[in-house]
């Protein structure tokens, strides 16, 4: 799953002299912008811009981008890497639109923020931005809203639907203290495969998944104390929030450097359901919440230290909430897990590799004051399925209380 970014492989100096005007500081006003302008002031959108090879680039600290209710649409082509709109190190930005309807579509991922802090992306429509899969040796892009290596930024109140195949909304790399509230994040659901092929193309490599798109995804290395808070997350393909594992013990001569664990993430009253709805069969991995490993257990380890409160996640595929192996020191509290396909909240459980390694499961988290019910109901699974699971040996230092539950696979799951 390697994710390039760079500032400079999107777009050379030359290109930003050549690409459009260079717009000056001054006041906000309606103001008539092309495809490919460099932005330094406030501006206010006065038409559409379609078929842009090249969207925004805003290079000014502390201005409005206001779409005004006007769309920004690109023209995707194989071996190129389009943005809507790339906020590149820059500070204070706000990117909304006053008017309904605004609108970024068309290009490898929507909006962009790279290396910057405190900027806002709000009251956007951001839909069918989808990385074209063809040419490309990485996939650099393939998300509607992506925060990369940026600190302190609000994502909220936008609408994003159809991105991929990485995500709706991305934290990549060092990005910490972000704000992801109020979005509503749907269908997206892209397969992650050369196109026509029907084989896994360069956005995951030979050995990954098919379809890995994510409605809202941490997937750092070092992404730390972020906030997912209030976000309604319907029909995303392998989790409709996730927290991702990182690289631990890269293998000797690999030339893969060990990565910075995600800690400290806050995944708050948002509504997740219908995971994996347009995805089954292609895919099972398809949970509510999810704490993922995702890669060799002796290389990856799994983010730990993150706080799943107040929650409703029913109608997903397989897990409403699903604590990977080798997590630990989670609190999971207060949330309703009904009607999912598998497990309501299930811990994993470790293994032994066949070289003799012991990996651990779940340990040392505490799980309070939940509920479930219902869970279950899609037969692919094996039966027996539980509201509350626990499959480590006597919970493994877990600490279950107050948990209601109708049913469950070992009594401290219920503990008082």
């Amino acid at each position: 799953m390697k994710r390039i970014r760079s500032i400079g492989a999107a777009l050379s100096a030359g290109a930003l002299v050549l690409s459009g005007l260079v717009l000056g500081a001054g006041p906000a006003w309606a103001t008539h912008v092309d495809c490919g302008d460099v932005i330094t002031q406030s501006v206010t959108l006065d038409s559409n811009l379609t078929n842009c090879k090249e969207g925004l680039h805003v290079m000014g600290d502390d201005i409005t981008i206001d779409l005004n209710g006007y769309t920004i649409s690109g023209r995707n082509h194989p071996g190129d890497m389009q943005y809507g709109i790339h906020l590149m190190d820059v500070t204070g930005v706000t990117v909304t639109s006053s008017r309904p309807g605004g609108t970024v579509t068309g290009f490898d991922a929507g909006v962009v923020i790279d290396d910057g802090s405190g900027n806002t992306v709000s009251s956007l429509i951001v839909r069918d931005n989808t990385n074209d899969l063809l040419g490309e040796p990485v996939c650099e892009a393939g998300d509607g809203i992506l925060v990369q290596n940026s600190d302190d930024n609000v994502i909220n109140a936008n609408t994003v639907v159809h991105n991929g195949p990485y995500s709706g909304i991305a934290l990549v790399g060092d990005s910490d203290g972000n704000t992801v509230s109020n979005n509503l994040v749907d269908d997206n659901n892209v397969p992650n495969a050369k196109l026509g092929s029907g084989k896994t193309g360069p956005c995951g490599a030979p050995f990954s998944r098919p379809i890995q798109d994510i409605g809202i995804r941490i997937e750092g290395p070092g992404a730390d104390n972020n906030i997912v808070q209030g976000n309604t997350v319907t029909d995303s393909a392998i989790a409709g929030i996730s927290i991702h594992g990182y690289v631990c013990n890269p293998p000797p001569g690999s030339g893969i450097e060990a990565g910075d664990p995600n800690t400290g993430n806050q995944i708050l009253d948002n509504t997740v359901s219908g995971t994996g709805s347009a995805t089954f069969p292609e895919d099972t991995l398809a949970d509510g919440i999810a704490v993922f490993t995702q890669g060799p257990a002796a290389v990856v380890c799994t983010s730990y230290g993150n706080t799943i409160s107040g929650n409703t996640v029913f109608g997903n595929l397989r897990d409403g909430i699903n604590l990977n192996r080798g997590t630990h020191d989670n609190v999971v509290e207060y949330n309703l897990v009904y009607d999912n396909g598998r497990d309501g909240l299930r811990l994993s459980a470790g293994f032994t590799a066949n070289t003799g390694v012991v990996y651990p499961g779940a340990y040392d988290n505490t799980l309070t004051g939940n509920e479930g019910d219902g869970n279950g109901t899609n037969a692919f699974f094996a039966n027996p399925k539980y509201d509350g699971a626990d499959y480590n040996p006597n919970c493994n230092n877990n600490d279950w209380s107050a948990n209601s539950f109708v049913t469950y696979n070992q009594s401290c799951v219920v503990a008082p």
